[in-house]
């Protein structure tokens, strides 16, 4: 997922790129909430999902882990 990941993420967030997996995307400074909405139209679009409100929550989206395990969760199959 990692490198799925990277392909189609880090060309519109380029300072994602050698980010710490783990580490807080907001206390990293590493997104604004702008870019952050940005980052879950590019995900929706990339991996044709729909991602529900209620779903864009820390536990899913606080950190590029936890967004790969997110959507490795919707996965068809």
């Amino acid at each position: 997922m990692q490198a799925e990941f990277e392909a189609h993420v880090f060309p519109h967030f380029p300072k994602l790129r050698g980010a710490d997996w783990d580490a807080n995307l907001f206390e990293a400074d590493l997104l604004t909430s702008i870019q952050f909405i940005s980052l879950v139209t590019c995900i929706e679009e990339a991996w044709g999902i729909e991602i529900d409100d209620d779903e864009i929550t820390a536990e899913n989206f606080s950190s590029l882990s936890r967004i790969a395990a997110f959507l490795e969760s919707r996965r068809p199959g």
